[in-house]
């Protein structure tokens, strides 16, 4: 195996920093609006549960009392 040349080593160089750069400015950007997408859907859910308690618990203490 030979050494590669350092025009070689130049052009992979930049081959990984045009990768680099469209990571970071496209799929960064995509993933970010996912993840928050996630995220109120999260607290979404959790809120659905909190109110199906309280109205379980509600229900509970009418028939109780």
């Amino acid at each position: 195996m030979s050494k590669p040349t350092v025009a070689e080593l130049d052009k992979k160089v930049e081959v990984i920093q045009a990768i680099l750069h469209r990571l970071e400015t496209n799929h960064l950007a995509h993933m970010q609006k996912d993840i928050d997408r996630l995220d109120i859907k999260v607290w979404a859910i959790l809120g659905g549960i909190a109110l199906q308690l309280a109205a379980t618990v509600i229900a509970l203490v009418a028939v109780l009392t």
